[in-house]
């Protein structure tokens, strides 16, 4: 069986998000957000990302992917989507592990996260361009 890509995979997280978003799940929905987005930064770093930085592979922060991307790329960082990151971020591990930030995501919530989703999906394709 063949790898799958990082973009594969991240194209299968967004589909799972709205999936569970007509479903009214919405923590998974937003779980599905976060991995969606980290596997884009990740696959489009596998592009144009400095080699000696494998290290951000094992993050799971989108503000760091996010920021090292916009290093490689010499593009200035939005701050309004960085905050939006470290929202979506939250919501992985906010929702998916016992802490004492446990949240149960709103549909307005998880529907915000569908739609920065895909606006990432679409900042990266512009990169990729």
């Amino acid at each position: 069986m063949a790898r799958k890509s990082y973009l594969e995979l991240s194209k299968n997280d967004l589909k799972y998000a709205k999936d569970m978003l007509s479903l009214d799940n919405y923590n998974p929905a937003g779980r599905f957000c976060q991995q969606s987005v980290e596997k884009i930064f990740k696959h489009h770093l596998e592009l144009c990302g400095d080699p000696a930085e494998k290290y951000i592979f094992s993050s799971h922060s989108l503000r760091r992917l996010y920021e090292a991307i916009c290093k490689a790329e010499n593009v200035e960082v939005d701050k309004a989507l960085k905050s939006d990151l470290v929202d979506l971020t939250d919501y992985y591990f906010d929702t998916n592990y016992p802490c004492d930030f446990n949240k149960d995501l709103t549909r307005e919530e998880a529907e915000a996260a569908v739609k920065l989703t895909e606006t990432v999906h679409k900042w990266v394709e512009e990169l990729s361009r």
